[in-house]
């Protein structure tokens, strides 16, 4: 154990910390991963309840969040102009992160927006006429032109459309060959499928919204084919297909009223279903980007909210989930971060027992005051002001 100890107060030095700096690749993120896990093997089973455990984990999981800060996530709205991308992007951020764009807007362009919130980069980029009807030569060449010219890898990619239309329109699949061609058919795995205006769906809400995805997932798997038969070794493509229509037939959909109610017609929450399918279908590299910029949605108390982003800092709008939801989210973040799955259950038994609500301002001031009194005014502080959110929101998944 000491040896363990003396190892995470080596990589807690001022000189590992300006070795962070300078080098936030994901790796570091994988080998901590792996030093955590073989940790846990090792004295788990003699250890049943360890301050000096908890104190590892801890430190480990904060060079985790602190590298994981410095990283930006993209996400990439493709659907036709006035089918609601901005105001869902919006809504799900609780921030009008869609208000200005680096370029002006022309008929064909694509839009670049860069935000922050709470110190966490990210850029949304938009695709006005992508998935329009507009007739010109060469239209298709010039999106990937635009669109290359400035990303190179996509976290998170949204196809939007209305749910009152009958079937997939000619312009949106020449928007899905466009993405498919220039990202390759991987992109479609850190997909979700957005069927905007729910208050205009049928009676049979459910069967449209099951129809409408299964059509959208199926036109999606012909493109695929299409473009694997074009690009793809002979010998490789009959592979690629069946692959192809796999990970087509896995896209989720969610269904938005994204402009008079947050309920859709069977009366669930489309704003917790939008996080909760967002943040399943991300890219790993962006999950913990995208999480700590969320935090102040995710049903936190407010325990030092004043201190931990500004002072002028007022509770936003929070998201509630049901408990499927919750495990989805928990799932997700235990396969990013295997270390939560040994900090959870030893935080859950050393400190109070987990329930599936928060337990308010004592469980996080006991976590701040736990690792500050065992590891150090410095490392309570970190804990307290940026990890204790994260701890919080885990314990009550």
């Amino acid at each position: 154990m000491q040896e363990a100890i003396n190892y995470i107060s080596y990589r807690n030095s001022k000189k590992l910390s300006n070795e962070i700096k300078a080098d936030t690749h994901p790796k570091r993120i994988v080998d901590l991963n792996k030093f955590i896990e073989d940790l846990a093997k090792k004295i788990s089973l003699k250890i049943s309840d360890s301050k000096e455990y908890v104190e590892v984990l801890l430190s480990s999981l904060i060079e985790i969040l602190q590298i994981s800060r410095q990283e930006k996530f993209v996400f990439l709205l493709i659907g036709r102009t006035g089918v609601g991308k901005s105001s869902l992007i919006n809504k799900l951020m609780d921030k009008e992160v869609t208000a200005t764009s680096r370029r002006k807007a022309t008929t064909l362009d694509v839009k670049f927006y860069d935000n922050d919130i709470n110190g966490v980069k990210f850029t949304i980029v938009d695709t006005p006429g992508l998935c329009d009807d507009i007739a010109e030569e060469g239209k298709d060449q010039k999106y990937i032109e635009l669109i290359r010219s400035e990303v190179n890898s996509i976290d998170l990619l949204w196809f939007v459309t209305p749910i009152y239309e009958p079937r997939i329109r000619r312009d949106e699949l020449d928007g899905i060959k466009i993405i498919t061609e220039m990202f390759g058919i991987d992109i479609w795995k850190h997909s979700i499928i957005i069927f905007t205006f729910a208050d205009k769906a049928d009676d049979d809400y459910l069967i449209q919204l099951e129809e409408r995805t299964q059509d959208i997932q199926e036109a999606i798997a012909k493109v695929i084919e299409t473009t694997t038969r074009k690009y793809t070794n002979i010998n490789q493509i009959e592979l690629e297909i069946a692959r192809g229509k796999e990970i087509a037939s896995q896209i989720p959909s969610v269904a938005a009223d994204n402009k008079k109610s947050e309920k859709t017609p069977d009366g669930k929450n489309w704003v917790a279903e939008l996080y909760t399918q967002a943040f399943v279908r991300i890219s790993e590299r962006g999950t913990i980007p995208f999480l700590l910029a969320t935090l102040q949605r995710l049903s936190i108390p407010t325990f030092s909210s004043a201190r931990f982003y500004n002072e002028n800092y007022t509770q936003p709008q929070q998201i509630e989930f049901d408990e499927n939801q919750k495990q989805q989210i928990k799932e997700k973040l235990i396969s990013v971060i295997p270390a939560l799955k040994y900090i959870g259950g030893k935080i859950g038994s050393f400190l109070c027992s987990i329930t599936s609500n928060f337990t308010g301002v004592h469980l996080s001031e006991s976590l701040g005051q736990l690792a500050g009194e065992s590891i150090g005014e410095n490392l309570g502080e970190k804990v307290d002001n940026f990890i204790n959110p994260v701890i919080g929101f885990f314990i009550s998944l």
